[in-house]
């Protein structure tokens, strides 16, 4: 009971935390008239806008950046490389949507992946058309799928576990999936059963 309580007040603690550090992203030039309008919303009061905003022992602020923030993007989605919705205002629905699509975003890169850093790449098995490749290294990994309609991919990035595959059906449609870090170091997950396909 102890500690649910200690928890319980930890996480009280991230209002309090919140309202004394405003979210401020980049300079204000640096910003898009989109990105000024979402560092205001009061959602960026509780999930800060990037990590250098949190001090070490504010264990509150930490999980909210770890688990719903965005680092790369923001939480609406309103980064310049998102390029997302930009027809729908900054609010919470828009929060909620952009983490439905990205979810645990900052998690999968930066708590449990080593995103945008350079990984090595050991393939255990590698099969796509015509070619078979095992047992190889690359200093540099750069396969999520191998080349082909059909394909797989088993092997480690960065010496962490990852498997990728695509499944042609008919000149329509395929089937895609990949699990682990991929080569970029960020984590990742990916099923999409039937994915419409268009043959070069």
């Amino acid at each position: 009971m102890r500690i649910v309580i200690f928890f319980l007040l930890l996480f009280l603690n991230i209002g309090c935390s919140a309202c004394q550090k405003q979210a401020e992203t980049h300079p204000t030039t640096d910003m898009s008239e989109r990105e000024k309008i979402a560092s205001s919303h009061w959602l960026y009061k509780v999930i800060p806008r990037h990590r250098s905003q949190i001090e070490w022992y504010d264990i509150g602020r930490w999980t909210t950046w770890a688990l719903f923030g965005n680092d790369d993007d923001g939480i609406f989605g309103e980064g310049k490389k998102a390029n997302y919705k930009l027809q729908e205002p900054i609010s919470s629905k828009l929060a909620l949507y952009w983490t439905c699509r990205n979810p645990l975003h900052n998690f999968c890169f930066y708590v449990i992946g080593q995103a945008y850093m350079k990984n090595s790449e050991y393939t255990l098995l590698s099969i796509s058309e015509g070619e078979k490749k095992y047992l190889s290294y690359k200093a540099e990994g750069s396969t999520v799928f191998e080349k082909g309609n059909s394909s797989f991919f088993l092997g480690f990035h960065g010496w962490k576990p990852f498997i990728a595959f695509k499944i042609q059906h008919s000149h329509s449609y395929h089937t895609e999936f990949y699990l682990g870090w991929r080569e970029r170091g960020n984590f990742g997950l990916k099923l999409i059963p039937l994915k419409s396909y268009t043959k070069p």
